[in-house]
């Protein structure tokens, strides 16, 4: 028999809420020993100084104020990271490039067009290149803006991710794309104590 690992690319936005909401999480069943490449979400938690502790059955996240140094993540082979990452830099008060992730425009949407049109609506900068964008966040977002998703379950998730730390959160778009790949994620935020409610 063999148990099914958990998916860091569905986790990274779980463990983003550490970061985003100054908060801790805990989530199991994630196995750094079986080759997945969005396990990256765990170095680049500790470039935005979240504390991470790794052990037998679980991954635990705290975050912290951030440094305001700059940062820069190749996502090449990790290009699922994109939403997220931008996400975490929209409350970053530096710069954060992300770059090598051309083919991130190829996937459920422009991931690269589409989040930056959604975080400038929040009022954050966004420069985007060929292959990537840089983001200047902001230490605090007003929110209180309506957010599409672009029918991408990842930009959905990211978002409502991102909304729960505004001060006066969004209206998302593209709640079903979510359910699609992540059918429990709603019930996750709860226990972070997210509140949402569906329109």
């Amino acid at each position: 028999s063999f148990k099914v690992p958990g998916d860091f690319s569905s986790a990274s936005f779980i463990l983003a809420g550490a970061y985003l909401t100054r908060g801790r999480v805990e989530v199991g069943n994630l196995d750094l020993n079986l080759p997945q490449a969005d396990s990256a979400i765990l170095s680049i938690l500790n470039e935005f100084d979240v504390k991470v502790g790794i052990h037998s059955d679980k991954i635990v996240a705290e975050g912290c104020e951030p440094s305001k140094c700059d940062r820069v993540f190749s996502l090449r082979d990790s290009p699922d990271l994109v939403p997220v990452v931008a996400v975490m830099a929209a409350k970053t008060p530096s710069h954060t490039i992300i770059k090598e992730v051309k083919h991130a425009r190829f996937k459920e949407s422009d991931r690269i067009s589409s989040v930056a049109v959604e975080l400038k609506k929040l009022g954050v900068d966004v420069e985007v290149f060929e292959d990537g964008m840089k983001i200047k966040g902001r230490e605090e977002l007003e929110g209180n803006v309506e957010l599409d998703a672009h029918n991408d379950h990842r930009l959905f998730m990211a978002f409502t991710v991102l909304a729960a730390s505004t001060k006066k959160g969004c209206t998302i778009n593209g709640l079903r794309w979510a359910e699609i790949s992540y059918p429990d994620f709603l019930k996750d935020l709860e226990k972070l104590n997210i509140t949402f409610r569906e329109i």
